[in-house]
């Protein structure tokens, strides 16, 4: 068995140089995944989740039956990959390591494995109608050797779709015995059973219905649907794979160089990342490889890792997470990995964190009621017709076991959602969690931040500068200051005032509540401010003194006074128009900004938008969501920065912009990775139809057993009836999905 760990950006493994003094319950904490390709139904994925949670040392297991995959966090003090192999394995499914000629090779075989046994079952079922048809047309009429004989060659084609093409449904109610559990499988082997044994009975007689017929077409399009179910979940991860490993950010921060008198940095791809490359990582961005902290210390979330916010503490020398989100100062580590190891996956890993939907969790429950009940009521028809004659009680019973499989209820809301992710991801939205799409389809408010989500900044310049001091060296300053922020503002001022200095910031320090940043370079200290907050006076700035500037959008400020002021222009992003008008068909939309009240009013005329609140800060935001929330409005909220994360938390969807940071993008619930927000409009569009295929599936799936249960016991639909529309049901499920298609 080839079991392998992919440390991808949610996959964690441990450096192997940490010292021995940094090792805790934190960073015993390991993950890993498997691929586990023969999950027939939802109901697996749930009974190996609960076999890997009942294991000492697991903390976290979710296994998905859209993606085939189980994702598992455990301690690495307490147990290892093996045994949690070996735990999936023991309840009957096969596990395997994510490599992807590993993989390649499984779905090949089971490709192959599928031809193989749809095409026999298909062929026997045909062959065996040739024979069944002429006993039809003659029936008492027909000589007693030759329906012997036409009945015998029937038994001796069905002896094969029972022995080969059955395999994975008798496994599967085999695992579902040692579960102590009625399965899909298990309905579908007793239903078999039923009808094989029952055409032995009457052929053995030489009375009653033979079945052969129903039992080989049952199986030959039950065989079919799964074959169709499984390619298009297939279709759905080739379309998620082919992005994994693309990241928004797609460059990183490298020393190349430091000394007393500050740093040098070269700006480098993610692919070029090289063990013991030393990585700069901002506040509140991904660490985009596994490594060693080398600052005195920052917080990280591990949230991804452990499933809980609480942030970790880190000291020099402790392992860093790929994936993990640095919530402290900026920092240093030495990378252990590059990025091929640690991020090759990380799409598909946002597709395995999608929870399970609440109606889904609902539908798992129903399931596990509606098999026993179904078996109750197949055996309370034999029991009500057998005084018509055993043979009609036996018929009657095994219709009710075939046609009431409830094939299509399982796969009604899997089979879409794993088309939804694949589709809204060729459009530019991940979907982090399920539910997010049903919550987004109710939307009935959109709240947007403005600046970096529905504006960039542009056009970066000094407007005014204090007499004899040189404008480069402004820039200069400015420039390290806004060095170690990764929001749109500070990136657009970096890029404009770009500098070749190796100067050193120290304590540079960004207030949330002021929107300024304080900081040491050499020995002098400075204040970057908009103008509204230049008179607040920071606790370690508390000297610097204050003069009438020109107006602008920042001061730049020093301890003997105001030095110069810079100017932003900004411009509406690509397709933030057409954004705006596809919400405003369905929704009210408004604007949430901390920008000055002159500059929201403009980009709030220009997109026709009614409502729009300047000088906000992140308590303003969150507190307009709750008021909206308490009007009975389900509330969406778009953001890209620190100062949205409160409102993140409060809102029913939270929808994080391109160029978001990383900290926000892990919180939010739909992420957009195009520039072009239109996207956005066409994906909430999208996600009322999803909205709706998921209602008309699980309402046509509900509706079916309604009618066909009472027609199957009373007579009205004989086995090979139940056999074709039972099929005909999944089929009709997996079709509609199929019918999810951008716009």
């Amino acid at each position: 068995m080839n079991v392998a760990s992919d440390c991808a950006a949610l996959e964690i493994s441990l450096a192997a140089e940490s010292p021995p003094e940094s090792a805790s319950a934190a960073t015993a904490l390991q993950t890993c995944t498997f691929e586990i390709l023969d999950m027939d139904c939802a109901a697996c994925a749930i009974h190996i989740e609960a076999r890997l949670h009942a294991l000492p040392g697991v903390s976290r297991a979710q296994v998905h039956y859209a993606t085939q995959r189980a994702r598992i966090a455990f301690n690495r003090h307490q147990i290892d990959e093996a045994i949690l192999a070996d735990a999936i394995d023991s309840l009957g499914y096969t596990s395997s390591g994510i490599a992807p000629q590993a993989r390649a090779d499984a779905v090949r075989l089971r490709r192959k494995r599928f031809v193989w046994q749809s095409g026999l079952a298909a062929f026997c079922a045909m062959q065996i109608m040739m024979f069944s048809v002429p006993r039809y047309l003659g029936g008492d009429e027909i000589e007693s050797a030759l329906g012997r004989l036409l009945d015998g060659a029937a038994l001796v084609l069905t002896l094969p779709v029972l022995v080969f093409c059955c395999g994975s449904f008798i496994r599967g109610a085999v695992r579902d015995w040692q579960m102590r559990r009625w399965g899909m499988d298990t309905a579908i082997v007793v239903s078999l059973g039923a009808a094989f044994i029952g055409s032995l009975w009457h052929l053995w007689a030489q009375s009653g219905s033979i079945y052969f017929d129903s039992i080989a077409m049952f199986v030959a399009l039950l065989l079919a649907v799964r074959w169709w179910e499984w390619e298009e979940r297939e279709k759905n991860r080739s379309a998620i794979e082919a992005r994994a490993g693309r990241s928004e950010v797609t460059t990183v921060r490298r020393i190349v160089a430091s000394d007393d008198d500050g740093v040098t940095f070269d700006t480098i791809s993610l692919a070029s990342i090289n063990v013991d490359d030393r990585l700069r990582i901002v506040s509140g961005e991904a660490f985009p490889v596994d490594g060693v902290l080398l600052d005195a210390r920052t917080s990280c979330d591990e949230s991804s890792l452990t499933g809980e916010s609480v942030p970790v503490e880190k000291s020099r020398g402790a392992a860093i997470h790929a994936g993990s989100i640095n919530l402290g100062v900026p920092v240093t580590i030495r990378a252990t990995s590059n990025f091929e190891q640690s991020s090759a996956r990380r799409l598909l890993q946002l597709a395995d964190e999608s929870a399970r939907p609440e109606f889904e969790t609902a539908i798992d429950r129903i399931a596990a009621y509606f098999l026993p009940t179904i078996a109750i009521a197949a055996l309370a028809t034999f029991a009500l017709a057998f005084p018509l004659g055993i043979s009609v009680a036996i018929e009657r019973a095994i219709a009710v076991l075939i046609v009431s499989c409830p094939c299509a209820l399982a796969i009604a809301s899997p089979a879409a959602r794993a088309r939804a992710f694949a589709q809204l991801l060729s459009l530019g939205v991940i979907v982090r969690r399920s539910q997010s799409l049903q919550q987004l389809a109710r939307a009935q408010s959109f709240l947007i931040d403005k600046t970096g989500t529905l504006t960039r900044p542009d056009d970066v310049r000094i407007v005014a500068i204090r007499d004899g001091y040189s404008t480069e060296r402004a820039q200069e300053i400015i420039a390290l200051l806004e060095r170690d922020s990764n929001h749109p503002l500070a990136c657009a001022i970096t890029s404009a005032f770009r500098t070749t200095k190796s100067e050193k910031t120290v304590n540079a320090h960004f207030d949330m509540g002021t929107r300024s940043i304080t900081g040491y370079i050499g020995n002098n200290r400075y204040l970057l401010s908009s103008p509204t907050n230049s008179a607040v006076q920071e606790p370690s700035c508390n000297s610097l003194n204050r003069s009438s500037p020109p107006s602008g959008d920042l001061e730049l400020s020093d301890e003997d006074g105001w030095i110069c002021t810079v100017a932003i222009g900004e411009s509406l992003r690509t397709g933030a128009a057409a954004m705006i008008d596809a919400l405003q068909k369905n929704a009210s939309v408004e604007i949430l900004s901390g920008d000055s009240a002159q500059r929201v009013t403009r980009v709030a005329d220009l997109l026709r938008i009614q409502r729009a609140t300047s000088r906000c800060t992140p308590a303003d935001k969150v507190a307009r969501v709750r008021e909206l929330q308490h009007e009975g409005r389900v509330v969406a909220m778009i953001g890209d920065g620190v100062n949205d994360s409160l409102g993140f938390a409060g809102a029913d969807v939270a929808i994080a912009a391109n160029g978001a940071l990383d900290q926000l993008r892990a919180s939010a619930d739909l992420v957009l990775i195009t520039e072009d927000l239109s996207r956005l409009g066409r994906a909430v569009d999208y996600s009322k139809q999803v909205s709706s295929i998921l209602r008309q599936n699980i309402s046509w799936a509900v509706a079916y057993n309604v009618i066909a249960l009472p027609a199957a016991a009373l007579g009205y639909v004989n086995p090979l009836l139940a056999a074709v529309g039972m099929a005909a049901s999944s089929a009709l499920v997996v079709a509609n999905v199929a019918r999810l298609k951008i716009s």
